[in-house]
Parts: C-alpha cells; sequence; structure tokens
C-alpha cells in the first residue's frame, strides 16, 4: 500500500513539472514578442508568388549584341574606361648588363646603353646620366661589379646592349633576345680587346702632383675646333690622379685647368695602350705681385689691380697678397712679357707698363682741394663722395669738425673730378638724399683747386 502511494505522488509531481517547463516557454516567447514589438521590428515572412502581377521575361529573352547570343547572362563582361594594362609587374623583366674585359673582369665607369626598336620599358623610363632616353632607350652607368640594372623591361621585345666609354665612343654591343615574363637575365657584353682603364696624372713643371685639378675629357674635336662630344669632367685627388674609366684605343682631347696654373689644352692625346696612367704637365705660370707707394714714400693701400697683355682684352684679376695685408697684391698664371696695369687707388686709375715680377706703382704728386658748402650738415653724418672721371665713385665721412666748419681738404692726383654731398633724408629713415649737387672740379699740378657746392 506505501509503495502504490509513493508511485502516486512521483506522477504527480512529473505532471506540476511538466505544467511548470510549459508556462515557462509560453511566458518567454510572449516577452519576446513584445519586444520586438516595441522596438518596431518588423518579422520578414517568404513571399507568396502573386499571379494578378505581370509576368517577367527571363533576362535570357531579351536580345544580346552581335556574337553574345551564347553567352549566358551572368557571363556578359563589363566595359570600363581604363584599358587593362599590357603587362602586370610580374610579368615584368629585370635585365643586367656586364661589360667584360677578355680575362672576364668587368668594367666600370662606363655607360651601358639598351635600345630596341620599339618600347622597351613600361611606363616612363628614368633618365640616363646624359638625359638620352625614351621608352625604348635609356642609359646607366656600370657601377658595382660593373653592372647596370634594368628594371620593368617588358617580355618578348628584342633588343641591343651597348658599352660606352666616357666620351661616347663603342666599346662592345651584343644582341639580346627577348626576355620571358618576370625573368631576370645577366648579359655579359665583351669590350674591345685593347680597352683599358684610363687614369690621368697632373704633375706641375717640378713633378709635384696636382690636387683638385679639373681633368675634362672629351672625343676629337670636330672640323670647327669643338668637341665631337659633351666633356667628361673629374677632379684630381691628392696625388694628382683622375680615374677615367675603360676607354678604347686611340685619342681624345684633353683639357686641365687649376687654380693658379696655366689652362693645358691637348686637341689630340694619346690613350696608353698599357694600365700606365697618362701623365700631363701643367705650369702654374708666372707669379706677379705689385704693391702702392704713396707721395711720401710709405706703403699705400690699393683698392683693385687688375693686368692685361698689351692689346688683349682679357684681364687678369689681382688678389690681396695676405702676407702683406692690404698693401700687396698678386696673381699667378701670367703669360710671359710685358703687361698693363690698372691700378685703382684714392679715387685714381694708374696705368703702369711694366714686365717685372715685382711691380711697384707709385702714386702721382697730388694737390689740395678745398671743397666748401654752405648747408648746416652738423647734425648728422653725412659723408663726401669723389668721381673720378672714368672711374668709380668713391665716399668718405665727414668729421665733426668738417661737419661743423662746412669744409673738407682732399689730396687729389689731376684730373676731373665730381663732388658731393649726402646724408640722411628726413622724410624716409634709412634712405640718403643729395643734400648738394655734384660739381666739378679740374685738379692742375701746382695749384690748389677750391670747389663751392650749392644745393641739389
Amino acid at each position: 500500500m506505501l509503495a502504490a502511494r509513493s508511485g502516486c505522488v512521483r506522477w504527480r509531481m512529473l505532471l506540476v513539472l511538466g505544467v511548470v517547463a510549459g508556462g515557462l516557454a509560453v511566458l518567454g516567447q510572449w516577452l519576446l514578442d513584445r519586444e520586438a514589438s516595441g522596438s518596431g521590428a518588423v518579422t520578414l515572412r517568404s513571399p507568396i508568388a502573386d499571379q494578378s502581377l505581370p509576368r517577367q521575361e527571363p533576362r535570357s529573352a531579351h536580345p544580346l549584341p552581335p556574337g553574345w547570343e551564347s553567352a549566358e547572362p551572368e557571363s556578359i563582361p563589363i566595359t570600363v574606361a581604363t584599358p587593362r594594362p599590357e603587362a602586370t609587374v610580374a610579368d615584368l623583366a629585370r635585365l643586367r648588363v656586364r661589360g667584360t674585359t677578355p680575362d672576364g673582369g668587368g668594367v666600370m665607369g662606363v655607360l651601358v646603353e639598351l635600345a630596341a626598336e620599339q618600347p622597351l620599358f613600361a611606363g616612363v623610363a628614368p633618365p640616363g646620366p646624359r638625359g638620352q632616353h625614351s621608352d625604348a632607350t635609356t642609359r646607366r652607368i656600370a657601377k658595382g661589379l660593373g653592372l647596370a640594372d634594368f628594371d620593368d623591361v617588358k617580355p618578348g621585345v628584342r633588343a641591343v646592349a651597348r658599352i660606352l666609354d666616357a666620351t661616347g665612343r663603342e666599346l662592345g654591343r651584343l644582341p639580346v633576345e627577348p626576355l620571358q615574363p618576370g625573368e631576370v637575365r645577366i648579359v655579359a657584353v665583351p669590350v674591345h680587346p685593347a680597352a683599358v682603364n684610363v687614369a690621368v696624372l697632373v704633375l706641375d713643371l717640378r713633378g709635384v702632383p696636382v690636387a683638385k685639378a679639373r681633368v675634362e675629357v672629351a672625343d676629337l674635336q670636330a672640323a670647327d675646333g669643338q668637341p665631337a662630344t659633351s666633356p667628361v669632367a673629374r677632379v684630381t685627388d691628392d696625388g694628382g690622379h683622375a680615374s677615367i674609366g675603360c676607354m678604347a684605343p686611340g685619342s681624345v682631347a684633353l683639357r686641365v685647368s687649376h687654380f693658379g696654373s696655366m689652362v693645358l689644352d691637348l686637341p689630340e692625346a694619346p690613350i696608353p695602350a698599357d694600365a700606365q696612367p697618362l701623365v700631363v704637365h701643367i705650369d702654374r705660370g708666372r707669379r706677379v705681385s705689385v704693391r702702392g707707394i704713396d707721395e711720401f714714400g710709405s706703403p699705400m693701400e690699393l683698392e683693385d689691380v687688375t693686368a692685361a697683355a698689351p692689346g688683349s682684352s682679357h684681364l687678369y684679376q689681382f688678389l690681396p697678397d695676405p702676407g702683406t695685408s692690404l698693401c700687396g697684391w698678386y696673381a699667378e698664371a701670367l703669360p710671359d712679357g710685358p703687361l698693363d696695369f690698372r691700378v685703382a687707388v684714392k679715387w685714381q686709375l694708374l696705368e703702369v707698363r711694366s714686365s717685372d715680377d715685382d711691380v711697384e706703382v707709385a702714386m702721382p704728386d697730388t694737390e689740395l682741394v678745398e671743397v666748401t658748402w654752405d648747408r648746416d650738415v652738423s647734425a648728422a653724418v653725412y659723408a663726401c663722395w669723389v668721381e673720378r672721371l672714368g672711374s668709380q665713385r668713391r665716399g668718405e665721412w665727414l668729421s665733426e669738425d668738417e661737419r661743423s666748419g662746412r669744409r673738407v681738404t682732399l689730396r687729389l692726383g689731376p684730373g676731373i673730378y665730381r663732388i658731393g654731398l649726402s646724408g640722411p633724408n628726413a622724410s624716409r629713415p634709412g634712405v640718403s638724399m643729395w643734400l648738394t649737387g655734384m660739381d666739378t672740379v679740374s685738379v692742375r699740378a701746382g695749384q690748389t683747386a677750391r670747389l663751392h657746392l650749392g644745393p641739389p
């Protein structure tokens, strides 16, 4: 009896649990539906075909362009404005060209040219060292191991590789078969068997190496006397050497220049057949010193010194000699023979002809020039300007006594001068103006000249 009662209780408990579970499920669904309706959610249901709507024809029933009749609607190509490139980056090839000597060594310092009869490079090729390039031709300078790299080469294009020396003369050439997509190829171009690496050694007449000399090499001069090609310039090192690079046998036009030395021009300098450098000697030229002496025999400060050979328009510019302060000037690389010197000093332009290497220019006897004016210039700083005809204008500040006394005394050599006063402009600060006119005075030997300056 007890067993029957416990089984009944068990069934009642299972029934209650089932009812509770069902109620919880219904409650949860109700809460979900309420939340969805409160947030504005819409439940989408599969549409039912409406037979009342007009029937749509399948896409394949529409007429297609000619030649597309067999194409499915999904496979119809789309035409865009930008055309598809001829080759992708992965399709482009790379070519490495190397000039080689008979012993298999690479040559450096040469130009490597790659050319074809049709566009060879994708896009625009970068400029070469001479600016000679296009989409079918370009040049590179051979660098490490004598290699010159050409990137973005189109596959399937036949080309020609050439090795050129510094003057543009051909050392060797080799046809290049078309490259395959993505291929990287190294091509060895044999150069002329007699080609050698050329270096120039610059020495002075005493055999001392000349550093920082400019060496210009070009192909032989044309009929008009000008180099056939643009010159290639190198600068000598501390040992006087300048490396030109691999060159073909023959002769070149050579020019060597150096500050303080005569320019050396060799229209036909032979290229050595061996690896020995081409030795050239330059003349440091004639050194001439110029110093000035005033009328009292004391050193005189010079302002500018130039010289020219008689009948020549080429002027040699002199520089202040640091060993003699500003009282001495010098120049180098001057030609032999007499020179016409022009020395500017104290409003004078002195002209002297001399063949000496140590020229002394004496200031001629000067005369007194008394300059007076009426305008009061004592309140500011003013300058007296003196201009000798045929020379430059020069000014000197007036002292306080000269400003207050309205008088200045100058010592000038014989000649014709224009003299005037300038000072600050009251209406334009920082700008000077003429306070008097530039009047003319003639200075003669043995006479004291007087000049009174009037208003501007």
